[in-house]
């Protein structure tokens, strides 16, 4: 929950109170905070729901991967996780294999022996004036991750740049 989210469910009149902005993060903080204390480890890993060929009927769901198969770049760039999943179709759709990455990936590139994903630094921009959004912006850095293909049956990850 956002402190906006919590502003947006007061009275306007409320919401124009000096001290309501203060008292809206105050109640979201509280209240993620009993979240993440209230969730378990899987609670934050991406999931996965196989349905059946009309989407009615849910056929299988689970975790797609495990606190083992997760990483971060050294460079913050967002709080999503970008799977890259391995599958043998002669067995269905099943992932063989999974493997995660703590990022906003903005560009994925695949090729036969390989797949990339391109990642950029987070920046919060309502933390940076106005006048120096251009400045700031022409520093903002791009990292490769590259995972390898060559193998169907498992996900590798070698590495960034």
């Amino acid at each position: 929950m956002t402190p906006d989210q919590i502003l947006s469910q007061r009275p306007v009149w409320q919401q124009d109170d000096p001290g309501a902005w203060e008292n809206a993060e105050r109640i979201a903080l509280s209240q993620n905070r009993s979240v993440i204390l209230n969730s378990m480890i899987e609670d934050w890993f991406p999931r996965f729901t196989l349905t059946d060929n009309a989407g009615l009927a849910q056929v299988q769901d689970g975790t797609l991967v495990d606190c083992n198969s997760i990483a971060h770049p050294e460079e913050f760039s967002g709080l999503g996780i970008t799977s890259i999943l391995t599958f043998d179709l002669s067995q269905g759709l099943t992932p063989v294999d999974a493997f995660g990455l703590v990022s906003d990936s903005q560009t994925i590139y695949a090729s036969t022996g390989a797949i990339y994903l391109a990642t950029q630094q987070w920046r919060d921009w309502n933390v940076v004036p106005e006048n120096q959004w251009d400045q700031v912006a022409g520093i903002t850095t791009t990292t490769i991750h590259r995972f390898d293909a060559t193998d169907p049956s498992r996900v590798e990850f070698p590495g960034s740049g």
